[in-house]
């Protein structure tokens, strides 16, 4: 069970890093990514591999963009 100086230091943390967090989204939002039939797949790679590097931009190990026929790709971190 969390501990309730946990919790408060994991909320301190998230507003401390709100407005870095809002970047990140911002960042994410802007690459124009659909998962459905016929859309770019490009845009749906360009959209995993820049969350790969926003993952390991905040620490997260062993990041991977992971792929398999007949799929859009995925992270793994």
């Amino acid at each position: 069970m969390t501990s309730n100086s946990s919790r408060e230091e994991a909320l301190q943390q998230a507003a401390k890093h709100a407005p870095d967090y809002l970047n990140d989204l911002k960042e994410l939002v802007r690459i124009p990514s659909v998962s459905f039939p016929g859309f770019d797949p490009s845009q749906v790679r360009a959209s995993a591999a820049a969350t790969a590097k926003l993952l390991e931009r905040r620490g997260f190990e062993h990041v991977q963009l992971l792929e398999i026929a007949d799929a859009h790709p995925y992270v793994y971190g």
